[in-house]
C-alpha cells in the first residue's frame, strides 16, 4: 500500500506543481473582478463566500473580546478559515500552526511544542501560549500547559475557524497569555446542518475515525457535537545514543504508539449556550527520556482534560452588551517510569470559576469594555511514588481574582487609540498589573497601520513552587511571575481584490524567567527567578485567493533572539523560517495543494545545532458527489528528508529525529 500511495502522491504533485503554478503567476484579470472588498464580513454560514471576501474584512473577537474586522483589531491577527483547513488537510493544531507565519514547531515523541517569534523553551509545556475554545481556557492549572498535538485529540472539521493573535495577551486574558492566544471557533449547528462522518489509515498504521453533528430544531435549540478516535502503532526507530548491546543496540520497537479519543458538544438556546469537552490521550514514550530503562514498553504518560460551561450573551440595546459564564474544569496526568522498580507520578487538579463582562459604546467613536473574573483551584496536587514508598505528595488549592478594562477610542475617522489594563491577584504568588495600548491608522480603505505595545505575565506554576523530593529538589514559595514587553509596528495592505501583503517588525524582551538551579550549599534543586531573552524581528506574508479557486500563501520571518543573562544565542531559536502553500481546483472534482517548508538551524541545549531542513507535503482532494463524499490522499514529507529538533533536558538524546514519509488516505461522507 505505501508504495502504491506514494506513486500517486509523487504523480499528483508533479500535475499540481505545473497547473497551480501558471494559475498562480496569472494575472488577477484573468478572473473575474469583484471590485472593492467589504469592510465588514456579511459572510454565509458556510464560511465559502467569507474565504473570497477581503482579509482585513474578517471578523476576529480574540483580540478585544468583542467582534471587530481583523483591519481595526488592535493586534496582529492571522484567521485561519475551515476550508483551508479542509485544503491543506490538516488533522491537528500543531500541524496548522506550523505553516503559520512567526510559528514552528518541536516533538520529542511524547508532546508537540509550539514555538513563536523565536521562543520555545525545552519541555514547557506550552504554558507561555494560551489556547482557548470558543473563549475557554484549556490551559490547565497545575504546569499552566496546553495541548497542541494528538493530547488535545479535537476533530478539527468542527472548527469554523481558528483566530490567532499573536503577541503579549495577558491585559485581556491573565497568566500564559505571552506570545501568543489562539481561539478555535466551533462551527454554528446550521452551518453543520447534519454529520461529517470521516475516517483515515496512514503507512505508520494509524487509523482515525471522527464525526461532526449539528443541528438546529424548529425550537430554535441549537445541537453540535464531534467525536475523535484515533490510534497509532508508530514506527520502529534507532536512537545512536543508546547504540549498545545492553540497550537493544538503540532499536525501540513498536513503542512509539499513541492512543487518544474526545467529545466536544454543546446546546445553544437564544442566549443561552452550554459547552462540554472531555480529551483522553495515552502515549508510549520510546526515547528512554528521564533516563528510564530503554527500550521498555511500560513507560506512558495519560492526559485527560475536561469542562463543562455555561454561557451568556445578551445585548440590551444598540450600544451595549453583556457577558457572563461559569464553569468547571478537570485535569489529569498520570506517567510510569519503569526504572529497576516502576516509578509513578500524577496530577489530579480541579477548579471553577466565572466571567462578567460589559460593554458600552459611549459615544458612536468610544467603546468600553470592562470584566472581572473569579477562579478557584480546590484540588491541585502533585504526587510521586514508587512501588513501596509515596516520595512526594503535595496540594495546594489557590484563588485567583482578576478586573480588567479596555477602551477603543476612535480619534478621527481613520485613526483609533485603544488602551487595556488587567489586574491579577493570586492567593498563592502574589499580583500582576499589565497594560497594552495600540494605535491603528486606516490611511485608506486597503491599508492598516497598527504600532503595538503589551506586556505580560506566566505566575509561576504548582511544580515550580512546591514541588520536593529530599533526595533531589526543593521548593521556592518566593518565585516572582515571568515578564514580557513586546512592541511591533505592522503594516497591511490589501493590494489587490485577492491580495494581501503585510510587514512587521517586533522587540520584545523577558525577564525573571523562571530556570532550574542546583543549589551548592545543599546540593538540591531549585526553581528560581534568573535568566533574561531579548529578541527582535520581522515577519512578511503574501495571501492570495483568487476567485477561481487557486489559494496561495507565502511568509518568511528573521529572527535574532539572545539569552541576555548568558550573553548567547538562545537555544531552538530558528533564524530563517519560511513557509509556501498553495492549493487549487485541478478538475471539477479534483483540488491539488502543496506545502514547503523551510527552516534553518537551531541551537541545542549542549550548544550543538541541528541541521537547516526543508520539506514537500502534498494533498489530492477528490469530491465525485459535490461534497457528499470525499476522497483525500496525503503525502507528509513527501520527499523522506531526514531531519531532528531539539530535545529536552530530559532526554540523553541532543536532538531528536522526527517522521519521515508518511502517506495517508482518508473518506469523508456528509450526510
Amino acid at each position: 500500500m505505501e508504495s502504491t500511495l506514494k506513486a500517486l502522491s509523487i504523480a499528483g504533485l508533479l500535475l499540481l506543481l505545473m497547473l497551480t503554478t501558471r494559475l498562480c503567476l496569472a494575472s488577477p484579470n484573468d478572473s473575474p473582478s469583484r471590485g472593492v472588498p467589504r469592510l465588514i464580513d456579511t459572510s454565509d454560514p458556510t464560511g465559502l463566500e467569507r474565504d473570497l471576501e477581503s482579509l482585513l474584512a474578517q471578523e476576529v473577537s480574540t483580540a478585544a473580546k468583542y467582534r471587530q474586522t481583523v483591519a481595526n483589531a488592535p493586534s496582529s491577527v492571522t484567521i485561519v478559515t475551515a476550508e483551508e483547513i479542509r485544503r491543506y488537510g490538516w488533522r491537528s493544531l500543531d500541524e496548522l500552526l506550523r505553516a503559520q507565519r512567526g510559528f514552528y514547531t518541536t516533538y520529542d515523541r511524547n508532546y508537540a511544542y509550539i514555538g513563536v517569534r523565536g521562543f520555545s523553551r525545552p519541555s514547557d509545556y506550552n504554558n507561555r501560549l494560551l489556547l482557548l475554545v470558543d473563549g475557554h481556557s484549556l490551559n490547565e492549572t497545575v504546569y499552566g500547559s496546553a495541548f497542541f498535538g494528538t493530547d488535545l485529540a479535537l476533530n478539527l472539521d468542527v472548527l469554523d475557524r481558528v483566530e490567532i493573535v499573536r503577541g503579549p495577551g495577558s491585559a485581556l486574558y491573565g497568566t500564559g497569555a505571552m506570545f501568543a492566544v489562539v481561539n478555535l471557533i466551533t462551527k454554528s449547528p446550521r452551518a453543520i446542518d447534519g454529520a461529517d462522518l470521516t475516517g483515515e489509515v496512514r503507512t505508520d498504521v494509524h487509523r482515525r475515525a471522527g464525526v461532526a453533528f449539528g443541528k438546529e430544531l424548529k425550537s430554535g435549540v441549537g445541537i453540535t457535537a464531534a467525536l475523535n478516535y484515533g490510534y497509532t502503532r508508530g514506527r520502529d526507530l534507532y536512537y545512536p545514543e543508546y547504540d549498545d548491546p545492553a540497550t537493544n543496540n538503540g532499536n525501540v520497537h513498536g513503542l512509539d504508539w499513541d492512543k487518544y479519543r474526545s467529545l466536544l458538544s454543546a446546546v445553544a438556546y437564544r442566549d443561552f449556550k452550554i459547552t462540554g469537552m472531555a480529551t483522553w490521550r495515552k502515549k508510549g514514550i520510546p526515547t528512554g527520556a528521564w533516563e528510564v530503562n530503554f527500550n521498555d514498553r511500560r513507560a506512558e504518560s495519560l492526559d485527560e482534560r475536561r469542562f463543562i460551561e455555561l454561557k451568556y450573551e445578551h445585548q440590551p440595546s444598540d450600544k451595549t452588551g453583556l457577558m457572563a459564564r461559569a464553569y468547571y474544569d478537570h485535569y489529569n496526568y498520570r506517567g510510569r517510569y519503569p526504572y529497576d522498580i516502576l516509578n509513578y507520578d500524577s496530577d489530579d487538579a480541579y477548579w471553577y470559576g466565572g466571567e462578567l463582562q460589559f460593554l458600552w459604546d459611549i459615544k458612536p467613536y468610544d467603546r468600553f469594555i470592562f470584566g472581572v473574573e473569579h477562579q478557584r483551584i480546590i484540588h491541585a496536587d502533585y504526587r510521586l511514588w514508587d512501588e513501596d514508598t509515596l516520595l512526594f505528595y503535595g496540594n495546594h488549592p489557590f484563588t485567583i481574582v482578576s478586573f480588567y478594562g479596555q477602551n477603543e477610542y476612535q480619534v478621527t475617522r481613520s485613526l483609533a487609540v485603544t488602551l487595556g489594563l488587567r489586574f491579577d491577584d493570586y492567593s498563592s504568588t502574589g499580583r500582576a498589573l499589565t497594560p497594552r495600548g495600540a494605535v491603528v491608522w486606516r490611511p485608506n480603505r486597503s491599508s492598516t497601520v497598527k504600532a503595538l505595545h503589551s506586556r505580560a505575565f506566566r505566575a509561576p506554576n504548582f511544580y515550580e513552587v512546591f514541588y520536593e523530593d529530599p533526595r533531589l529538589a526543593k521548593g521556592n514559595p518566593d518565585l516572582e511571575p515571568e515578564r514580557i514587553a513586546a512592541t511591533e509596528l505592522l503594516w497591511e495592505r490589501q493590494l489587490t481584490a485577492e491580495l494581501l501583503g503585510s510587514i512587521s517588525a517586533y522587540y520584545y524582551e523577558m525577564s525573571d524567567l523562571i530556570n532550574q538551579v542546583l543549589d551548592p550549599t545543599d546540593s538540591l534543586t531549585q526553581f528560581r527567578n534568573l535568566d533574561k531573552v531579548g529578541a527582535y524581528g520581522a515577519e512578511t506574508e503574501l495571501d492570495v485567493k483568487f476567485s477561481n479557486g487557486v489559494w496561495c500563501n507565502l511568509n518568511y520571518t528573521l529572527l535574532y533572539a539572545r539569552d541576555v543573562t548568558h550573553d548567547c544565542e538562545l537555544s531552538n531559536a530558528p533564524r530563517h523560517t519560511a513557509r509556501f502553500r498553495t492549493s487549487s481546483p485541478l478538475t471539477n472534482s479534483l483540488t491539488g495543494s502543496m506545502e514547503l517548508l523551510y527552516e534553518t538551524k537551531r541551537l541545542t541545549l549542549w550548544d550543538t545545532a541541528t541541521d537547516s531542513y526543508f520539506l514537500t507535503n502534498a494533498s489530492l482532494t477528490f469530491t465525485p458527489l459535490t461534497d457528499l463524499l470525499t476522497f483525500r490522499l496525503r503525502a507528509l514529507n513527501l520527499f523522506n528528508r531526514r531531519y531532528a529538533l531539539p530535545a529536552g533536558y530530559e532526554h540523553l538524546q541532543k536532538a531528536i529525529a522526527q517522521d519521515g514519509r508518511t502517506a495517508a488516505l482518508s473518506v469523508e461522507i456528509q450526510f
